[in-house]
């Protein structure tokens, strides 16, 4: 040790300056915990936003695919819709044929 720090520490001031920079510490500390609870909250709360702006665009995103899914639902349906219509004119495209053939072979109109 100094000749200094020995008689700092015989007045006291090498105590006062201990005790200064504790406290300083001390209050350094606080600040720090003070700065890390606010950017904390800071970060939960936008990150609470963004949380809900995903939940947000989930729910669009499953309303579009439910729509999107009624409707393959009705093209499917007309499709199937179609094909019933298809054969329905198809037997009555035959039945027609037949009955002008019928019609041709007899030379009148069948009585009904």
């Amino acid at each position: 040790m100094s000749d200094k720090g020995i008689w700092d520490r015989l007045t006291g001031s090498h105590q006062k300056t201990r005790a200064k920079n504790e406290i300083e510490t001390q209050k350094c500390h606080l600040r720090d915990q003070n700065e890390k609870g606010n950017l904390i909250s800071n970060q939960l709360a936008e990150r609470g936003k963004l949380q809900d702006q995903f939940q947000q665009l989930r729910d669009k995103q499953t309303d579009e695919r439910k729509d999107l899914f009624s409707d393959m639902d009705q093209q499917y349906k007309n499709i199937e819709r179609q094909e019933e219509i298809r054969e329905l004119y198809e037997q009555e495209t035959l039945r027609s044929q037949q009955t002008i053939s019928n019609n041709d072979s007899m030379g009148h109109e069948p009585e009904m």
